[in-house]
């Protein structure tokens, strides 16, 4: 069975339209999936997503997916590397919560929906590397936790266009 031994999986809609609404429904998900690679309107993150065990690597364009889905990928424990491209996320603010994504080493946001991306206490304690741009007009904003030092740290490869300041704000 195909699904046993699948390592890596990338489901692109390109249709105007089109859904990826299938993937909640399936029988049997891949279960050693390392990497999921996800083009398409799902509007909600597939249970036996946020339940797998060995996927380390998520990148999701066109997903249009809320706060609830980004808890639900904030709480594997396997994963490295998140990347979020235009339409991943439906939200202005992107928050990444107390405890969540323990394990992300790599966090890239190319999504012109976010304007606020917020690290709270204990969120990516390994993140290394975090880039993204915006291309809206009005200057994104990052938020950091007091506690949240590492976020400061790695922050280090965003671009705004047109060129704007990344002001760190306390978020108590």
């Amino acid at each position: 069975m195909l699904s046993a031994s699948l390592r890596s999986l990338s489901v692109h809609d390109e249709r105007q339209g089109g859904s990826l609404y299938f993937l909640e429904y399936l029988c049997f998900p891949p279960q050693k999936l390392e990497s999921l690679n996800l083009r398409g309107h799902l509007g909600r993150l597939p249970q036996w997503v946020a339940n797998h065990i060995r996927l380390t690597r998520i990148t999701l364009s066109h997903t249009q997916l809320g706060s609830d889905d980004i808890k639900l990928l904030g709480g594997i424990q396997s994963l490295l590397c998140l990347k979020l491209y235009s339409d991943s996320f439906r939200e202005r603010e992107l928050v990444l919560g107390k405890d969540e994504f323990n394990g992300l080493r790599v966090l890239v946001v190319h999504c012109d929906a976010i304007r606020t991306i917020s690290f709270k206490e204990h969120a990516t304690p390994s993140l290394e590397v975090s880039s993204g741009s915006c291309f809206k007009t009005e200057p994104a904003t990052l938020k950091r936790h007091r506690e949240a030092t590492n976020a400061q740290r790695c922050i280090t490869h965003w671009q705004f266009r047109p060129r704007a300041s990344i002001p760190f704000a306390h978020n108590p």
